[in-house]
């Protein structure tokens, strides 16, 4: 008998918790007289009928969705309980109600009016001398996005991204643009680009500039961006670095020329490397390290326009710019990490030599005078 009363017990207690959560999910009855809750002034709007949630989630449907695809079903909203996601979903409906949606305009014409930057100008002309039509405009959405990534390398708050679709300011946004271009985070970002494409964090068997050395440049980049300062002065500072002591965190542009450092041979390899270095950074010339060992001809003509055309000698004019540049190595008291191991930082300064020819040895074919075997090949 008390196994019988435990069961019936048991059963109970399962047939109540059962029950309870069929209400929940508004499967059970629940009681008529009891009227439902008001809602509160603040809530954003909901659909109170089948029919409006239908049609909201046709017009879902029906939306130009770029990221969800046939896919975009998944991510229908469900109504019948709250949920983060649910709040978060009816605002995202909310605002498209408000806003609505942006069409994407693809007349030339409209495009081509110069209403955009200055650089627009010329590519449109391009584009219409081809006759390219232009891709059509992004949507508010995609457009603080993209941007957002682009500038600061993070996608966008969802605050923020109400707040600008939301916004009726016609120039929202170059508003958008120039609150990025302003951000810590746009700081961060492109200190982080630069350094990567100066190759900053680079250890190789040539040359170390150290955890020290390293800080420094990345000073440098990071004060340098948060000032403001025009692209041609960072260049021309960190080409024509001069200092004493390349750990000097008031003078990191000395590391960017130690980066192109490299041994085994005589100065002028450490001339045509950093010369190269300098090409592929910032000129974006990739093949002037080739046209360093021989002439483009014959050898570049399928890769490079320029490069088919370049010879050995102009290549080594370029290169003799850097001979009046001295990279010297100053030892430092005992690694503290290694007691056999000296410490090093670098120290540039200005140099007298000129870039000399008769080479012998190094990494590079021999460096021979116009007129002999191996001038220019």
């Amino acid at each position: 008998m008390k196994r019988t009363r435990g069961f019936k017990k048991r059963s109970l207690q399962l047939a109540s918790a059962t029950f309870a959560a069929l209400a929940i999910w508004g499967i059970a009855p629940s009681r008529a007289q009891d009227p439902p809750p008001a809602e509160p002034e603040t809530q954003l709007n909901e659909p109170q009928d089948l029919n409006q949630t239908q049609d909201l989630n046709q017009a879902f449907e029906n939306m130009d969705c770029s990221f969800f695809g046939n896919e975009r079903e998944r991510f229908l909203p469900r109504f019948n309980r709250e949920t983060i996601s649910n709040r978060l979903t009816r605002q995202f409906f909310s605002a498209r109600t408000v806003v609505g949606i942006e069409p994407r305009a693809k007349a030339f014409d409209l495009a081509a009016a110069g209403t955009g930057n200055l650089i627009d100008k010329y590519i449109l002309q391009a584009l219409q001398a081809n006759n390219i039509t232009p891709a059509g405009k992004t949507t508010d959405y995609e457009f603080i996005r993209r941007i957002t990534l682009d500038l600061s390398g993070r996608i966008p708050k969802a605050a923020r991204v109400n707040t600008f679709i939301q916004s009726l300011d016609p120039n929202r946004r170059a508003v958008l643009i120039d609150e990025l271009l302003a951000s810590p985070e746009w700081t961060d970002k492109w200190t982080m680009y630069f350094g990567d494409l100066y190759k900053n964090t680079a250890n190789t068997v040539q040359v170390q500039i150290r955890p020290e050395g390293r800080n420094a440049l990345y000073k440098y980049l990071h004060d340098s961006l948060a000032a403001n300062k025009p692209y041609n002065k960072m260049a021309t500072e960190l080409i024509a670095a001069q200092g004493g002591n390349t750990f000097d965190q008031t003078n990191g542009q000395t590391n960017y020329l130690v980066l192109g450092v490299v041994g085994g041979g005589p100065a002028q390899d450490i001339y045509d490397a950093q010369t190269s270095k300098i090409a592929r950074e910032f000129l974006g010339i990739s093949h002037l390290d080739c046209v360093l060992c021989h002439s483009g001809r014959g050898h570049l003509d399928s890769l490079s326009l320029w490069g088919s055309k370049a010879t050995r000698t102009q290549a080594w004019g370029m290169s003799s710019f850097l001979s009046r540049t001295a990279v010297r190595t100053v030892n430092t008291p005992q690694d503290p990490l290694n007691a056999n191991a000296r410490y090093n930082y670098f120290a540039l300064a200005t140099n007298n030599a000129d870039y000399t020819l008769n080479t012998t040895t190094g990494n590079r074919p021999a460096r021979q005078p116009l007129g002999t075997s191996h001038g220019s090949a």
